[in-house]
């Protein structure tokens, strides 16, 4: 459906995150926005193979899933948020925006990969 779409997305305000990374405001809005994108992602594989009675596939490869097995945007921004770090973690210091930075391309390639097993099993169009 759109998860290749929304995969894109989430490249575009990751590449915003690098580019803002000096600037805590506008950093931390476009890991908002980041995350939001990327847990579309996996909303829209969820509905495409719920329409085709392959729900269980999806709960049981998410559930294998370290990256993706978090059940909603502010976990995973919790467990972003679980790295070293000043009190006001998210996008306080520019290491720590790295950091975040880093885990943000590793939680891409997990999605891709997770897109990727679906189209190749026939339940995700992409």
């Amino acid at each position: 459906m759109n998860e290749r779409y929304k995969i894109r997305e989430t490249k575009f305000f990751l590449a915003k995150m690098e580019e803002s990374f000096h600037d805590r405001e506008t950093f931390r809005y476009y890991l908002s926005a980041f995350l939001s994108a990327a847990r579309s992602v996996t909303q829209y594989a969820r509905e495409e193979s719920r329409l085709k009675g392959r729900q269980q596939w999806y709960e049981e490869t998410i559930a294998g899933n370290d990256v993706l097995s978090h059940g909603s945007q502010t976990t995973v921004r919790n467990r972003f948020a679980d790295w070293p770090g000043t009190e006001d973690r998210i996008g306080s210091s520019q290491r720590y925006s790295e950091d975040l930075i880093n885990l943000s391309h590793h939680y891409i390639e997990e999605l891709e990969k997770f897109v990727q097993v679906g189209i190749e099993e026939g339940i995700l169009s992409g």
